[in-house]
C-alpha cells in the first residue's frame, strides 16, 4: 500500500522543494516553458485524501519522496552524451598562456 505525503507546514514544504522541486529537471524554469510537472502545483491544491492529489508524492523508506524526481544534472549529462557534446575545458584557445 503507497502512503502518501502532504506536508504538515509551510516549512516543511521548503524543506521539501529545496531538496525535490528545486533540484528537478522536470520543474519549469520560466512560466511559458512546455511540459511543467503538475505534481507540486497539484500538491499545494489539493489534499491527500483528494482523488488529484499526486500518488508520486510518497515516502519511500520511511522517507518523503517525489517519485518523479530526475535530477537537472543527470538529465543535462544524458542529455549532452545524446548530443555527444564535449564538455567545456577551462582553458580556451583565445587567451594565451604566459606560463
Amino acid at each position: 500500500m503507497i502512503r502518501l505525503y502532504e506536508p504538515s507546514n509551510g516549512t516543511e514544504l521548503d524543506s521539501f522543494s529545496s531538496n525535490y522541486c528545486f533540484k528537478c529537471s522536470k520543474m519549469a524554469v520560466s512560466s511559458d516553458a512546455k511540459n511543467q510537472c503538475q505534481v507540486l502545483g497539484r500538491m499545494l491544491a489539493f489534499s491527500k485524501e483528494d482523488r488529484e492529489y499526486p500518488k508520486q508524492m510518497r515516502y519511500v523508506d520511511g522517507s518523503p519522496t517525489c517519485t518523479a524526481f530526475v535530477s537537472r544534472e543527470e538529465a543535462n549529462k544524458k542529455r549532452n552524451e545524446k548530443r555527444r557534446i564535449k564538455p567545456k575545458s577551462k582553458k580556451d584557445n583565445l587567451t594565451l598562456s604566459l606560463f
